[in-house]
């Protein structure tokens, strides 16, 4: 019995051992990292900007036009300022945790980069903190799946994406699909259509490397096409009712 336990242990330590580490916390300015100035500015860099009143985003460079440490906007209007923007830039790029804020103070968007490309996962905030989408991003690529909440906190609706491929699909915030778009290499390439409230199709047709392509099709809501339009490249070159 003795012998059995030990065993047991030996590969629970194993398991253990071999278990996935869990990722460290995505690197973040200070918070209220401007009220120290210049002092909060990595060594060798500059303070840019001004916060309010005088200005509306503050940050550190290294050299003209290179960012390097800590970043901050804010919303710009007649009520008082508020955070708009909180993030990090490592040689003139993006990177770790960036928070996007409603001109309430509250949290609208969290996103991770990694050397300028968003890397890791993001979600969105709708004002009283529900969350509303989340995800993630790979080397810059949707990749994995997207879901998304309506206001009450319940699941509107799921997307898979795979390095950028899919059908990535946008829902309203009561719960209704607005969009479903066909992704290559995180370009919109294939179908898209637009929805109505009701579920009905509103517009749809096809995008060609990011741009619309052939035809595209309007219908009214009891589903009959009410205007056509057809393109090459982006470009409109025919268009009927």
């Amino acid at each position: 019995m003795g012998r059995v336990l030990a065993v047991l242990l030996l590969l629970s330590s194993c398991d253990r051992h071999h278990q996935a580490p869990t990722p460290a916390p995505a690197p973040r300015p200070p918070a209220g990292w401007w009220t120290l100035g210049a002092a909060a500015c990595p060594a060798e860099t500059v303070l840019r900007g001004a916060a309010p009143p005088s200005g509306t985003a503050l940050w550190c460079e290294s050299a003209p036009g290179t960012r390097e440490g800590p970043y901050a906007s804010w919303h710009s209007g007649d009520r008082a300022p508020a955070l708009e923007a909180l993030g990090l830039y490592r040689q003139g790029r993006r990177y770790g945790l960036w928070v996007r804020y409603y001109d309430d103070g509250a949290r609208r968007l969290e996103q991770r980069y990694d050397r300028g490309a968003l890397d890791g996962p993001q979600r969105s905030y709708y004002r009283d903190g529900t969350l509303a989408t989340e995800g993630r991003f790979r080397a810059g690529l949707p990749d994995g799946v997207f879901r998304a909440y309506d206001r009450g906190g319940h699941l509107a609706g799921e997307s898979q994406m795979r390095a950028g491929t899919g059908t990535m699909v946008e829902w309203a915030p009561d719960g209704w699909k607005v969009t479903a778009i066909h992704y290559v290499d995180g370009v919109r390439t294939g179908r898209a259509v637009r929805y109505r409230e009701d579920g009905s199709v509103a517009e749809e047709g096809q995008y060609l490397t990011d741009m619309k392509q052939g035809l595209w099709i309007e219908r009214g809501a009891d589903g009959q096409v009410v205007h056509r339009a057809r393109y090459e490249r982006g470009q409109r070159v025919e268009e009927r009712q």
